[in-house]
């Protein structure tokens, strides 16, 4: 890079040798033209899929009328089915082998053991969409453990004949 600078520093006269043609200035300005409306046209065209994007994305993620309604039934409901999905299980595991029912309930209380309810630990400044959305999903995901255990045990457990 150096020994080019140094070069054109040395045969300066080489470069600046020459006028340039008739007319160059109007075309170099014709080129530029035209680039700048090309560059317009795909600001358009971005602009309109941006817009596109965000009807789509308001349209997709428009709070459900169950997140609308949301109250602290949702912990009531879920107490209720981990009372009905806790007698189930514990159904369930005196049909089975002792080391696997053992080994169920450990999970099963492992899976409903909350320190601090989630719903305390939540921020205040979050809606109540927002609230009912993470309070859903995260009941959701546990009895979607606790419907697991439920059907490892059933398939576990020892038919009542060999009793």
């Amino acid at each position: 890079m150096e020994n080019l600078e140094q070069y054109i520093r040395e045969n300066r006269e080489a470069f600046d040798y020459g006028m340039l043609p008739e007319g160059h200035k109007t075309r170099f300005l014709k080129r530029l033209g035209k680039r700048k409306r090309q560059n317009v046209k795909y600001l358009y065209t971005a602009l309109a899929s941006v817009a596109a994007m965000l009807i789509f994305a308001v349209i997709v993620y428009r709070p459900s009328s169950d997140d609308m309604k949301f109250s602290n039934k949702t912990e009531s409901e879920y107490a209720v089915l981990v009372t009905s999905l806790e007698n189930d299980i514990l159904d369930l595991s005196k049909k089975c082998d002792k080391k696997v029912a053992k080994e169920a309930i450990k999970a099963f209380k492992n899976i409903i053991f909350e320190a601090i309810p989630l719903s305390e630990q939540l921020p205040e400044e979050l809606s109540d969409i927002e609230r009912a959305r993470i309070l859903r999903k995260y009941y959701k995901e546990k009895t979607d453990g606790l419907n697991r255990i439920k059907c490892y045990l059933a398939e576990q457990s020892i038919p009542e004949e060999e009793f």
